[in-house]
């Protein structure tokens, strides 16, 4: 089953207009896959507590592939059904997907009870995957996400590097070495706030960006929003000098980008600054001034 949907959607310059989706997965699909998941762990059941190690093999990787095999069109399914629906109500995918921001799909749990050990298939929160969900409607975030999100990395490991008596120029030494990790700008010491925000503000216009008529983004990064993110994508490791310190993936860094959306759009404890002239929220602005609903 296919569907075709295509409309003109308010988003960043960069990201092209009038975008065209086609439906690629099956829904329709979906009770099928998850018979055949829970059958193969019916299986499992029967045989585990055996001695027959190669049939409980078997019955594992049975296992294993229908429980992949049903998560995947689950994904792609959830992701279709976002971006079909919003491309109809005519607005950018990416804030329906940043409002609902995880998806249920299935995992497989083992219970020991007195050695007799038992599997069952249960529900679980994922969040969704943004770098894969940009790529359904062609491309939804701008072209320099990724690469922002490492500099902001970056500058946030600085910051706390330097206060912990690093030096800058040890931690960005580190930060090259790292697998897949840029910089655009190399700061040799500790960036301001100011910095940090504004580097923030970039990377949040990248991911979702609503006009507020005059070629800014409604959404303003506050000190809240930098503290919260600076926190969230940060781990220090206590060792050798520099290098035992270390900032996420990029890909983590934007999904902790999302997940600050994610928590101010349902009201978790985190505000924004909105200009005022456009502060309804749920309007989007389109860049000739006229508003349109938006979810």
């Amino acid at each position: 089953m296919t569907a075709k949907a295509t409309t003109t959607v308010s988003v960043p310059a960069e990201v092209k207009e009038g975008l065209t989706f086609t439906r690629k997965s099956d829904k329709s699909k979906l009770p099928e896959k998850l018979e055949r998941l829970t059958a193969a762990i019916t299986k499992l059941n029967t045989v585990v507590n055996g001695d027959d190690v190669g049939a409980i093999r078997e019955a594992q990787d049975e296992a294993t592939a229908a429980l992949e095999e049903y998560n995947n069109l689950k994904t792609r399914s959830d992701y279709d059904d976002i971006v079909e629906g919003a491309i109809a109500r005519g607005e950018n995918p990416m804030k329906p997907a940043l409002v609902q921001g995880y998806i249920t799909l299935k995992k497989v749990t083992s219970e020991n009870t007195l050695g007799v050990v038992t599997y069952s298939v249960e529900d679980y929160e994922a969040q969704i995957d943004f770098i894969a969900f940009n790529s359904l409607g062609g491309r939804l975030m701008g072209a320099k996400t990724q690469p922002l999100a490492s500099q902001l990395g970056y500058m946030v490991l600085v910051a706390k590097g330097v206060k912990d008596g690093n030096s800058a120029a040890q931690i960005t030494a580190a930060y090259q070495k790292s697998k897949g990790k840029v910089i655009t700008k190399v700061f040799s010491k500790a960036p301001s706030n100011n910095e940090l925000k504004a580097a923030l503000q970039e990377l949040i216009d990248s991911i979702y960006f609503e006009d507020n008529g005059k070629g800014q983004n409604r959404f303003m990064v506050t000190t809240e929003w930098l503290h919260w993110f600076a926190d969230n994508i940060n781990s220090t490791r206590y060792g050798k000098g520099s290098l035992s310190r270390s900032a996420k993936s990029v890909k983590a860094i934007i999904q902790s980008a999302a997940a600050l959306y994610h928590a101010f759009f349902n009201r978790y404890g985190v505000s924004t600054v909105v200009d005022k002239e456009n502060a309804v929220l749920g309007k989007a602005v389109e860049p000739d001034g006229k508003k349109t609903a938006a979810a």
